[in-house]
């Protein structure tokens, strides 16, 4: 899309495991309150468990711009470069060497938590799996990864 808009010669996008994706943007929204005012959640305590977020949360993967669009539909035309976030740092020296530009990529918004997998019941795992398997397909994720 951006290629249609702009005169831009080079594009690239970083794609992210797709289990990874939905712990981070869990933690995300409940520490910067996203959630909180759509669903009126005014307190810590009112915010829901990671277990109702995860089996209740609207997967949309119709839409173009929602936690549950597959990442392969924001890239459909095609990028010159795909990056991973699970490699980011590596990845992203194409593009610095392609900028000419070698400042350090900063990490901002961010959210807090474990390793992605210590979160995920089984049912929840094959829940994202079924969810996502466009991405999962398309850029060989899995799990465990």
């Amino acid at each position: 899309m951006i290629k249609e808009m702009w005169d831009v010669k080079r594009s690239f996008a970083i794609v992210r495991n797709p289990w990874a994706r939905i712990v981070s943007a869990y933690f995300y929204v409940k520490q910067y309150g996203y959630y909180w005012k759509e669903n009126n959640v005014t307190t810590i305590d009112e915010f829901p468990s990671w277990d109702h977020f995860v089996e209740t949360l609207s997967y949309n993967t119709n839409s173009w711009n929602t936690l549950g669009t597959n990442q392969t539909k924001w890239i459909e035309g095609g990028v010159d470069y795909l990056l991973r976030a699970e490699t980011l740092d590596k990845d992203f020296v194409v593009i610095q060497d392609l900028l000419n530009c070698y400042k350090p990529l900063p990490y901002i918004n961010t959210s807090e938590h474990l390793d992605y997998r210590s979160y995920y019941k089984p049912h929840q795992i094959d829940l994202i799996g079924k969810v996502f398997i466009e991405d999962i397909e398309t850029f060989n994720y899995t799990f465990d990864q």
